[in-house]
């Protein structure tokens, strides 16, 4: 089965993703924030990994793929440094890990 990690399946566009994937027989590990909420893809099998715990969805089949399309707009009370690691860092060390496991396809868009 193809495996995909998957940042930001539990918003508008990852949700749709997710869908996507799930109906054309990918099999998903999905990173989130521990206060999103999961309800817009909650019938969806997906193993669900926290942001803070990312490497630890690594293990097992290898990806074919990483969807990442999480981004932190800044509506909270997130410092400019909290942006900064979320919207930057954060994709940099996901295609860092594709690229040191041999992961053949990266996607990086968010909703412009």
């Amino acid at each position: 089965m193809k495996r995909c990690l998957l940042t930001g399946a539990t918003g508008f566009v990852g949700s749709h993703v997710a869908k996507v994937l799930a109906r054309t027989g990918w099999s998903i590990v999905a990173v989130k924030r521990p206060s999103s909420s999961i309800a817009a893809v909650a019938e969806l099998p997906i193993d669900w990994v926290d942001a803070d715990q990312v490497e630890r969805g690594w293990g097992g089949e290898p990806f074919r793929a990483v969807v990442h399309v999480a981004t932190n707009y800044g509506r909270g009370d997130d410092p400019p440094s909290r942006l900064s690691e979320d919207n930057t860092l954060f994709p940099l060390r996901l295609l860092e890990k594709a690229i040191q496991h041999g992961v053949p396809a990266f996607l990086n868009t968010d909703t412009c």
